[in-house]
């Protein structure tokens, strides 16, 4: 026999639960975590793409990100050459900042991070032109919903997303940076078979590019990132310090 509406709806609601229930799970054990998962990481753990995956860790989660306060002696490094992450170009172009803001620093990032990012904006891209699109069903408080993303929402969304494409190819891009191998005795064992294993290109790209760039300082707020840096004794700061080095947010 045929199921009925209600029992179709039933189903669905279940299904849609237990991913909601399963999701929950899953950011709550990062949020425990002493270091956190790195971006890429969480994404596919979470089945999200890095884009949404690394605004949902800015904007939506319950748990503030745990910031980069590493601090660099401008002083002792003129000219230095700031290493973009994935998720700092993202969050720099929320903050306004663009190709022009930042003319005159010297920026770039590995082509992957930047090759990544544009097929993640590309993508997102297609799903806010596509009007067969135009919605999302979600579970909460016990009942199935649907977010309708109305065409405010999507001219804002696209707007964004168009200003964040320019940026990121206005980026000057390093090519063929090699895998990042760790030197650390105690851990390069296991790190460098957490980046072949788990495929964490943006990761690996950011810290070798860093690591092997004269005068290379990395900008980024993943803790992951960032407290392995500090072990390889890589330089860093976060986004706060990057701000306040080249006084664009200051």
């Amino acid at each position: 026999t045929s199921s009925s509406p209600e029992d179709f709806r039933d189903q669905i609601s279940a299904i849609m639960q237990k991913t909601s229930e399963d999701l929950h799970r899953r950011i709550d054990e990062y949020n425990r975590l002493e270091i956190r998962s790195p971006l890429s990481l969480f994404a596919t753990t979470t089945g999200k793409g890095r884009l949404k995956t690394s605004e949902f860790l800015a904007y939506e989660n319950s748990e503030r990100i745990r910031n980069n306060l590493a601090v660099v002696d401008s002083a002792e490094n003129t000219n230095p050459v700031f290493i973009l992450s994935y998720e700092t170009i993202v969050y720099l172009t929320h903050l306004g900042l663009d190709g022009s803001t930042i003319k005159g620093i010297n920026l770039t990032c590995s082509s992957y991070v930047r090759n990544q990012l544009l097929n993640d904006i590309n993508e997102e891209l297609l799903e806010i032109t596509d009007d067969n699109q135009r919605g999302t069903m979600f579970y909460e408080d016990g009942k199935l919903s649907i977010l309708e993303r109305t065409s405010d929402m999507r001219r804002a969304r696209y707007a964004y997303l168009s200003r964040l494409k320019a940026f990121a190819e206005s980026i000057h891009t390093m090519h063929n940076v090699p895998a990042f191998t760790s030197c650390n005795d105690a851990l390069k064992d296991d790190i460098n078979g957490m980046f072949s294993k788990q495929q964490m290109y943006c990761e690996s790209t950011c810290l070798s590019a860093a690591k092997n760039t004269p005068n290379a300082i990395l900008v980024t707020d993943d803790q992951f990132l960032f407290a392995l840096a500090n072990t390889e004794g890589i330089r860093n700061v976060g986004l706060t310090g990057f701000l306040a080095w080249t006084n664009l947010g200051w």
